[in-house]
């Protein structure tokens, strides 16, 4: 994947080039628009403390798209004659052109862009990696994030003793993990209306068991969140322990280490692979060995 930049101008702000950003395409990773972040830099802008914007755009198979500054350019647009004139006249306006390779370059480009007053978020990040791939349109972006907090606790936080090691990846590397393992999400998100699923040890779990045999995946995990076996059963076994650890949270009790979901998730697995009758599920400390998934 390949970004260059490859010309940067400054030129004098004008409700033309405003009206231009402002209908400009946006990039598919752009994020989602909000009024009160308009009404925020309106409100800027009314007490002179909106300054020359940065905008940008990529060019993509000879087509443009905005990359940065979109809800500036729309609340510029947006104003009166008269307003421009009181509040805009003299500014100048910085414009960055790009071009990219292919659709897959511009959540990077998006995520470069991060000035003081409007910081990327990860669900920020989460919606530009994901918005470029229209099988996740209509999966929420909060269902997203689970999946990708879960492939990153996998790959990034484990280690032959089972402990985080010391290094940390940047939260648009963990999006980036979308462009990789879109059936994956796509796959992972019916999961997530149960609310305990959505811990990252639970999700590095469904992410690993997904890798090993997605059908049996899917058998296990309809029967943990349904609980339709005796209660016995390996999945009935995990289902109320997952349960009972996400009300005693929420009630007030301690923090449960993700490395702890996921051995016993991993543990009624390979318990179930082995079509045992029931299990027990182990006591994890910071001794405990990751299993392997069966």
């Amino acid at each position: 994947m390949t970004t260059e930049l490859i010309s940067t101008t400054v030129v004098k702000l004008t409700q033309k080039i405003a009206r231009e950003f402002a209908e400009m395409k946006p990039s598919p990773s752009e994020r989602t628009f909000r009024p009160s972040r308009v009404a925020y830099l309106r409100a800027r802008l009314s007490e002179s403390t909106f300054h020359s914007p940065r905008w940008s755009f990529a060019n993509l198979n000879g087509e443009p798209l905005r990359g940065n500054g979109q809800h500036s350019s729309i609340m510029l647009n947006e104003l009166s004659d008269e307003e421009w004139k009181m509040s805009v006249n003299g500014m100048q306006v910085i414009i960055d052109e790009f071009i990219c390779e292919s659709v897959n370059d511009l959540p990077d480009l998006f995520s470069q862009f991060d000035p003081r007053e409007s910081v990327r978020t990860r669900l920020d990040l989460v919606r530009a990696h994901s918005g470029i791939h229209s099988s996740l349109d209509d999966i929420k972006p909060s269902h997203v994030s689970y999946a990708i907090a879960g492939i990153s606790f996998f790959k990034n936080d484990f280690f032959p003793n089972g402990n985080r090691g010391e290094f940390r990846i940047t939260q648009n590397e963990k999006a980036r993990e979308i462009q990789f393992n879109v059936d994956f999400v796509e796959w992972a998100s019916q999961f997530y209306m149960t609310q305990y699923m959505r811990k990252p040890g639970v999700s590095a779990a469904l992410f690993a068991t997904y890798e090993s045999d997605v059908e049996k995946a899917k058998e296990f995990w309809d029967a943990v969140v349904s609980e339709k076996y005796n209660p016995e059963h390996p999945t009935r076994i995990l289902s109320h322990y997952l349960r009972d650890a996400y009300h005693k949270k929420m009630r007030g009790g301690k923090v449960i280490p993700h490395t702890t979901f996921y051995i016993k998730s991993i543990h009624a697995w390979n318990s179930f692979m082995y079509d045992a009758k029931t299990c027990t599920l182990p006591r994890v400390s910071k001794l405990t060995k990751l299993p392997t998934v069966l």
